[in-house]
């Protein structure tokens, strides 16, 4: 039968008489942190020895530091892991042995994210065979004890040993085991054996006290030799000095509870729809309103499921069946969150917007809901005042006289013996002056006096009516606003301001009793703080504040100055240099809670009461000095990291352990291992989560982050989130610095080494296809260049030849045309009878004379109509007129269809090229000599010259 998993655990605890500490109404000194699950039901808690905070619950395996982040559900691990887990174990070597809600064991390994479904296929590595539900239990010491029928298998995990115990058949199957400091307890349906750790021999211990029906709970041994069982629904003790049982027929149990402590033996038994029974170290029942424990106050709720010990921090972890969690400790002395839930609707709980505390002690809340409540002394409930039933007050004040002033929003300002001021205003702070004089700021509606003697209400003239903080010091009072800080005088109400270098806007003031000084919080979304010395007029130096984000100041007995911010309480210090010193000290409580504006108030005792939106906290400032100053001593030397990671988001995309992004795997382990990230050129921009691995670490310290080898500038964590934006292609390490509130000693931790990989543009294989495309250009630029250098030559050659074959071909032509002219000479001449001479009219002949002047100079590109003219012995004007009347051409016509013509005789009956032609016809430019060529003949030359080719 698996007893391994039980839906109700029986577990006992010790626990020591602790010196009850006056906390806000005298109540125990234990605080508690209530822990929001979002929607889960937490089943069991266990602390692994990385320090690891590991949660089994309604929705699979998850950690601390996973359930706090911004979104615990994204996150996702194996399929198997995502059903209920009901316990975890850890063996030795790391590995979880975690059991589901249908008794189902599974061994799940973080450092490789493997998971192993079915835990038989472990032990059977040993030689041992199981059925499908067996005893199984995991001592203190991290080995196996597992049980088949009638024998018994122990089992090291490490050194691969295992021993068997074959146990009598009268004694029946063996049901559990229940493990102590000193020996193993084997139960078995009728009997119980030992197995001392010394001897590791079997003993036969007692027989069970009443007969087993089937339904085992859960055992405890403590080291003193006392045995507690709970089966059947009830609850036996042995002790093995006097032999005998010890049996509680009247008290119906239901799981059980535990918790460890170094001196006297409580035990705490869970009962059934009640509150849990407690048992002092005789087996007696007791009342547990007569013990002074410091873990009282967890076990005040009727609906606790379990509850986890961690000796190393002190904590009790509890956990509650209808959801959410709560952790009670030692650490947790420093402060106390009290809830306060609203008489209309118990589900929400009350916002505490402001407070006092009168000369009895007596503190008095002004609740956003309820109205007025207090508490005195040692009484633990919170009074309800029947005044301001169902109200918003939003301001309270004990006077010196000891009467109760408060305002109600909407409703004026009230006081206890009836008198009401400001009717249908709703003030937001009320400060006691000289001479019975008071003063109220309200909601928008500017800044108020009141004569207690004569009831006379004036209002005060101010440049702005919308006023977020007052104070009276030094017989003034001190305002501030959006438009800057301000000083009246009481009686004469003359105002101006402190400063006119203080103009800023301002949420909140204060004026140092010890030191005149004003302190100043900035407003309106800005950080920082402002400190003004009213006597010299200069501003003091406060280092390091521009993170801090203040709501509120308050001086305690001792002239030290305090603020609520958005880190945690603030504590300022006079230096001799000036400058202020600072420490922030840890709240712990719910990290969701909200700190309310101007809600802080120094109480008796040296201790500070914090206005928050569902209730209030009491801190004792001393308390946490002293833990922070041990846990500075303690860690010396880094140590382990107290951060792990939770998240990772990759443009905005959350990514999961053996998930493939961008057909890539980027981790392969569970992602609180993983130490690199290997990543692309588009994936550069992160969002990264690391947050505590419990609850007490990682608390009361200031955080930042860096990416060494990228700026190396530290930048704050916000929400334990780290933004790292257009990552350039590299190699970097991405650190957390955890420093104290002073920053007198601070830690380094490397988180995780990223790469990101160039783009392909960066990569050396494009860096050698550059190498070999630039090469290839060079040489690709050289043969041309050198094809061009040998056509320019063969050009040139060619044009040579060209000039020498037409000067000889003109001279040849010169001879002929000489020849011909002296041979029709003499043939005239020799005629036997003379014939008519040729008569040519005046615009024959002029159009002869052109033509002859133009084939003279066709090759000359220079020739005009100007040069034309003169060989003609003509005026230009003169030639124009005769040309246009013979011909109906402009001489530039006509020089040009010669030319034309000429070139056209040439491409049709000679072998030359066009450019060779153009030139000898007078033109420079091909280009041109193509155009006039085609105009003239409706085509191109090089029509010719293919015509030609292809004949």
């Amino acid at each position: 039968m698996n007893v391994f998993l039980r839906k109700y655990r029986l577990l006992w605890v010790t626990l020591c008489l602790c010196v009850l500490e006056g906390q806000a109404y005298g109540q125990s000194s234990t605080a508690s942190g209530h822990i929001d699950t979002r929607g889960m039901a937490v089943y069991c808690v266990y602390k692994a020895k990385s320090g690891i905070v590991w949660l089994g619950t309604s929705e699979g395996l998850i950690t601390y530091g996973q359930l706090l982040s911004y979104n615990p559900r994204a996150y996702i691990r194996h399929p198997l892991l995502c059903n209920a887990i009901t316990d975890i174990k850890e063996d030795s070597q790391g590995r979880l042995w975690v059991t589901t809600q249908s008794r189902q064991y599974m061994v799940y390994d973080p450092t490789n994210n493997e998971l192993i479904a079915d835990a038989r296929q472990i032990i059977r590595e040993w030689g041992v065979h199981t059925p499908t539900y067996f005893p199984l239990r995991m001592d203190e010491d991290h080995h196996l004890w597992v049980g088949v029928a009638h024998q018994v298998y122990w089992l090291d995990g490490k050194g691969k040993r295992k021993k068997a115990y074959l146990l009598p058949s009268s004694a029946g199957g063996v049901i559990d085991f229940v493990n102590s400091d000193q020996a193993t307890y084997v139960i078995t349906q009728r009997r119980i054996f030992k197995i001392p750790k010394k001897t590791m021999a079997v003993q036969d211990y007692t027989s069970m006290p009443a007969p087993y029906h089937g339904s085992f709970n859960y055992g405890y041994a403590t080291p003193k030799h006392i045995l507690w069982l709970t089966y059947d629904r009830h609850t036996y003790r042995y002790d093995e000095k006097t032999r005998c049982w010890r049996s509680y027929p009247d008290f119906i149990a239901d799981g059980s509870l535990c918790v460890y402590s170094l001196s006297s033996e409580v035990f705490c038994q869970g009962a059934l729809n009640d509150y849990p029974a407690i048992f002092d170290g005789k087996g007696d029942r007791v009342k547990l309103s007569t013990l002074n424990w410091r873990y009282k106050w967890a076990f005040l709720d009727r609906h606790i499921q379990d509850m986890y010990y961690d000796g190393e921090t002190q904590n009790l972890w509890v956990l509650y069946k209808k959801m959410g969690m709560a952790v009670f400790g030692k650490r947790l002395d420093q402060s106390r969150k009290v809830q306060i839930p609203c008489e209309a609707d118990r589900y929400r709980m009350n916002d505490v917007l402001c407070m006092t505390q009168d000369k009895d002690g007596t503190i008095w809340l002004g609740t956003e809901d309820d109205g007025i409540l207090h508490f005195q002394g040692s009484r633990q409930e919170l009074l309800k005042d029947r005044i301001a039933t169902y109200s918003a007050v939003t301001s309270i004040l004990n006077d010196s006289h000891g009467r109760l002033w408060y305002g109600v929003y909407a409703r004026g300002l009230l006081r206890r013996d009836g008198k009401a001021f400001l009717k249908g205003l709703s003030p937001n702070k009320i400060v006691e002056g000289p001479d019975g004089l008071f003063f109220v700021m309200t909601l928008r509606k500017g800044l108020w006096r009141i004569d207690d003697k004569t009831g006379k209400v004036v209002q005060v003239f101010l440049h702005d009516s919308c006023l977020n903080d007052i104070a009276y010091a030094k017989g003034k009072v001190f305002v501030c606003s959006n438009s800057g800080a301000y000083v009246l005088d009481p009686h004469t109400l003359q105002c101006k301001f402190v400063d006119k270098r203080l103009k800023e806007s301002y949420a909140a003031l204060i004026v140092c009793r010890k030191h005149q000084y004003l302190f100043l919080a900035r407003a309106n979304g800005k950080k920082g703080l402002v400190v003004f010395d009213l006597k010299t007029r200069r501003f003091l130096l406060a280092p390091d504040m521009d993170t801090y984000q203040m709501k509120g100041f308050a001086e305690d007995r001792s002239g030290r100055i305090w603020s609520i911010s958005n880190q945690g309480l603030i504590r300022f210090e006079q230096w001799e240099t000036g400058t202020q010193r600072i420490t922030c000290f840890p709240i712990y409580g719910n990290e969701n809670s909200i700190y309310n504006n101007l809600a802080i108030l120094p109480i008796s005792g040296d201790r500070l009461l914090l206005g928050m939106n569902d209730g209030y906290q009491v801190v004792d400032p001393r308390a946490v000095y002293l833990q922070m100053k041990k846990d500075e001593h303690k860690g010396k030397g880094n140590g382990p990291c107290p951060l792990m990671l939770t998240s990772l988001r990759i443009n905005d995309q959350y990514v999961n352990p053996g998930a493939h992004y961008d057909g890539k795997v980027i981790y392969r382990t569970d992602i609180e291992n993983v130490k690199s990230l290997n990543l692309t050129s588009h994936q550069k921009d992160l969002l990264i989560e690391c947050l505590p691995k419990d609850y007490v670490t990682g608390y009361g310290y200031t955080y930042s982050y860096r990416l060494k080898g990228n700026g190396n500038k530290w930048m704050p964590m916000q929400n334990f989130q780290m933004a790292l934006i257009d990552i350039p292609s590299g190699t970097y390490t991405l650190q957390v610095r955890i420093q104290n509130a002073d920053q007198t000693h601070e830690r380094l931790y490397d988180i995780v080494t990223i790469s990101i990989a160039p783009p392909f543009y960066r990569s050396n294989w494009a860096y050698l296809i550059y190498i070999l495309f630039a090469l290839l250009v060079i040489a690709s630029g050289r043969f041309v260049h050198q094809r061009r250098k040998e056509a320019g030559i063969i050009m040139d050659r060619n044009l040579s030849l060209e000039r020498q074959r037409i000067y000889l071909e003109r001279e040849a032509a010169e001879k002929a045309a000489l020849a011909e002219k002296l041979s029709r000479e003499n043939a005239r001449l020799e005629a036997d009878k003379p014939k008519d001479p040729t008569i040519m009219n005046d615009d024959e002949r002029l159009v002869y004379e052109v033509i002859q002047v133009v084939e003279k100079h066709i090759s000359d590109p220079d020739f005009s109509v100007e040069v034309l003219s003169d060989e003609l012995h003509m005026h230009r004007t003169s030639l124009y007129r005769k040309l246009v009347v013979a011909t109906g051409q402009t001489p530039v016509v006509m020089i040009r269809k010669i030319r034309m013509k000429r070139a056209r005789q040439l491409l049709e009956h000679g072998h030359v090229l066009v450019s060779q032609v153009a030139y000898q016809v007078g033109y420079n430019s091909t280009k041109n000599f193509s155009k006039h060529f085609r105009n003239e003949f409706g085509f191109n030359p090089s029509d010719i010259e293919k015509a030609r080719g292809e004949r």
